[in-house]
């Protein structure tokens, strides 16, 4: 039983009103939120702090979504996450913090001077800890236990991606601890959100602003396409016979074989595919469906088998997790 899949959900917001404000900003940007279209009303998040925003990880049962939140604790911004295996805590990025969770609360803050506006978080092959920082357009690669320490790193700025798409030069000062400093979706050149890892020699990631599935070599950092004309695409990840990626304001998500082939396209009466999730092999997929305000899981043809909902306007999904149900008892609730 402790083998038992389950799933933890990350809401950056948590809180009605901070949620209302950003749409508000939202709607003063293009789609693909890279341009403001109304310089002088877009006020950015200068009104909102870290507390009004909220925030929290539930657990869930994928198979099971009647019983609703099973557990929740309270973590500000939360987004991106990932299971510690050695000591089965939770790591979860907070804007521009790690949280270490476990027992049902933070036991640790983890920081590095180019943590901004933090995404996903992945395990590394070597065992280390991938985070993606969004706001400073980089992946770095981190020791669990000492994010300080940079074992790794790519910065789409030196690497070819230096301007905005208003077409503003943009450079990321190493000197610099951008954990002080505001940054918005429309100032990132990329806005990269998610990476993998998922062999020694590359890492996968996901460029927001230009549409694409990318691979970085990890020892020369060049660049190659894999995946393009997508549509601010989410979490790149690896399942049973291949990967998958949001496509998400396609609102779809594609099922790619192990050279990146699209093999299925899963879609529903979707409204922005923030993450997804291969729940069974091949057979079941948990959808986080962003803008219906639900997680929906589905199966192969993309049949709805069932889902959770939440009040409009209440909370916002960032990402999701699968864990063990011993993992779980370890993260939500204390000895």
């Amino acid at each position: 039983m402790n083998n038992k899949k389950l799933v933890i959900v990350s809401f950056f917001i948590t809180k009605r009103e901070a949620l209302l404000k950003l749409k508000k900003i939202w709607s003063l940007r293009n789609s693909q939120q890279s341009v403001v279209l109304k310089p002088d009303t877009d006020h950015h998040h200068d009104n909102l702090t870290h507390e009004e925003f909220g925030g929290s990880v539930v657990l869930i049962d994928p198979t099971d979504l009647s019983r609703g939140y099973i557990s929740e604790i309270d973590i500000p911004l939360a987004f991106g996450m990932c299971v510690n295996k050695k000591d089965k805590s939770l790591y979860v990025t907070g804007g521009s913090v790690l949280y270490k969770v476990k027992n049902g609360k933070i036991v640790e803050t983890l920081n590095n001077p180019l943590f901004n506006d933090l995404h996903s978080l992945t395990r590394t092959i070597s065992g280390n800890l991938l985070v993606t920082s969004t706001g400073t357009d980089s992946i770095l690669e981190v020791d669990f236990n000492n994010t300080q320490q940079v074992l790794w790193d790519w910065l789409a700025t030196e690497n070819g991606f230096n301007k905005t798409a208003s077409g503003m030069d943009r450079n990321i000062d190493r000197d610099l601890n951008y954990q002080n400093i505001m940054t918005f979706t429309t100032d990132h050149t990329t806005h990269i959100n998610t990476s993998l890892n998922d062999n020694p020699g590359r890492i996968l990631a996901t460029l927001f602003h230009q549409g694409k599935l990318i691979e970085i070599n990890k020892s020369s950092k060049k660049v190659n396409v894999i995946l393009e004309g997508l549509k601010s695409p989410h979490n790149i990840r690896k399942r049973s016979d291949g990967f998958m990626v949001c496509d998400t304001r396609a609102n779809r998500v594609l099922l790619l074989d192990q050279k990146f082939n699209v093999t299925k396209i899963l879609k529903h009466d979707f409204d922005w595919v923030q993450d997804a999730l291969e729940i069974y092999d091949r057979e079941t997929y948990l959808v986080a469906d962003s803008n219906n305000n639900r997680l929906v899981l589905i199966d192969c043809l993309g049949k709805l088998i069932s889902s959770m909902e939440w009040k409009k306007d209440t909370r916002k999904v960032a990402s999701l997790e699968i864990v063990t149900e011993s993992e779980a008892k370890n993260i939500f609730y204390s000895k």
